[in-house]
C-alpha cells in the first residue's frame, strides 16, 4: 500500500513544530507528516519521499520565506507533481497575493496565522479524498 504524506514548510521553527504536532495528533494513523524549513529543502524532500515510495498529496506552506515564497514553491512543486494539493498559512500575504494564490495557483485555502485548528484539520481531511 502506498504511504500518503503531508509536507509542511515554514521558516519559523515554532510554527512548523506546532503545525506538525497538530497534524500528527489528528492523522498519525493515516499520513506521514514531514517538514522543511525552506522551499529548496521542501523540493528535495518531495523527491526523496517519492523515491521511497510515498505519495505526497498535500503541501502546507508559509507564504513569506527567505529565498522562495510559498506561491513559487507551489508552482514548482506542481510542475513536478501535478496532483499535489496545497494549503497556505501566512502572517504576511496581502489580499492581492492571497487572491492570486487561490485563483492562479489553485490553493485549496489560505489560513492566517494563528490558524483556526478545526478549520485547517477539516480542510486537510477533505483534501485527502480523491
Amino acid at each position: 500500500m502506498n504511504t500518503l504524506a503531508i509536507l509542511c514548510v515554514d521558516d519559523e521553527a515554532i510554527q512548523l513544530l506546532a503545525l506538525k504536532r497538530e497534524l500528527v495528533r489528528a492523522f498519525a494513523r493515516r499520513f506521514v507528516v514531514e517538514t522543511a524549513s525552506d522551499a529548496e529543502r521542501a523540493l528535495r524532500l518531495l523527491a526523496s519521499l517519492e523515491a521511497e515510495g510515498a505519495s505526497t498529496f498535500l503541501l502546507i506552506t508559509d507564504w513569506l520565506m527567505p529565498g522562495m515564497k510559498g506561491d513559487e514553491l507551489i508552482r514548482q512543486a506542481r510542475s513536478r507533481y501535478p496532483g499535489l494539493r496545497a494549503i497556505m498559512i501566512t502572517g504576511q500575504a496581502d489580499e492581492e497575493a492571497k487572491r492570486r494564490c487561490l485563483e492562479t495557483e489553485g490553493v485549496l485555502g489560505i489560513f492566517d496565522k494563528p490558524w483556526d485548528r478545526a478549520a485547517l484539520l477539516a480542510m486537510v481531511e477533505s483534501s485527502a479524498d480523491p
